[in-house]
């Protein structure tokens, strides 16, 4: 697998019960952006990352 280029090697990635939550307090806490979303067919997302500094923060959804 090819990671691409602005990835850093070492990024936080938090998986969390809701992260359209955390999205949206990020976005409004920290002015951060949502850099990538992959939607998980359900009107959630599968996978995430946003950004506001470097490196990105990667999220997904906690299976219970």
């Amino acid at each position: 697998m090819k990671i691409p280029e602005h990835y850093l090697p070492l990024m936080p990635y938090l998986i969390m019960k809701d992260t359209a939550i955390f999205r949206e307090f990020v976005k409004n806490a920290f002015d951060a952006k949502e850099h990538f979303i992959v939607p998980d067919g359900n009107d959630g997302v599968m996978h995430g990352e946003i950004k506001n500094t470097e490196p990105e923060t990667g999220t997904t959804p906690a299976h219970t």
